[in-house]
């Protein structure tokens, strides 16, 4: 099977398993997750497919705004600013230790930081074939 069917049906099975915990919260919930580890464990070589998926208008019990979990641990220099409260930014500083998602704007920002820098993720993965 190749990366990306494999890419795509560790998608599916995420999905299955963020469906079953939308009535969560927290991210743990949607994390905990062999599907999620899977994907993860695909590294750089699937942030273009990320990319793709994440780009798609997200419906209820689709990965969302997990996407950017797993973009921070393939790419760990991946970060969104947090801005203070009212500021605008698409991650705000809301109280003292909690902090609050504007979700299109997350995702619009992530794919931005994605557009932005993957090249150099693809270009390390190009040098070491």
């Amino acid at each position: 099977m190749s990366l990306e069917d494999n890419f795509h049906q560790a998608v599916e099975e995420w999905r299955e398993h963020c469906k079953r915990n939308a009535s969560h919260s927290f991210a743990n919930f949607y994390l905990d997750c062999d599907a999620f580890r899977r994907i993860v464990s695909m590294g750089a070589e699937i942030l273009p497919l990320i990319k793709e998926e994440y780009s798609k208008p997200q419906q209820i019990g689709d990965p969302g705004i997990f996407w950017c979990y797993a973009i921070k641990e393939i790419t760990p220099d991946f970060e969104l600013p947090i801005g203070e409260k009212d500021s605008g930014s698409p991650v705000e500083r809301v109280a003292p230790g909690f902090v609050g998602l504007k979700v299109d704007e997350v995702q619009k920002a992530t794919i931005e930081w994605l557009d932005e820098n993957i090249h150099r993720y693809i270009q390390l993965i190009k040098s070491k074939k």
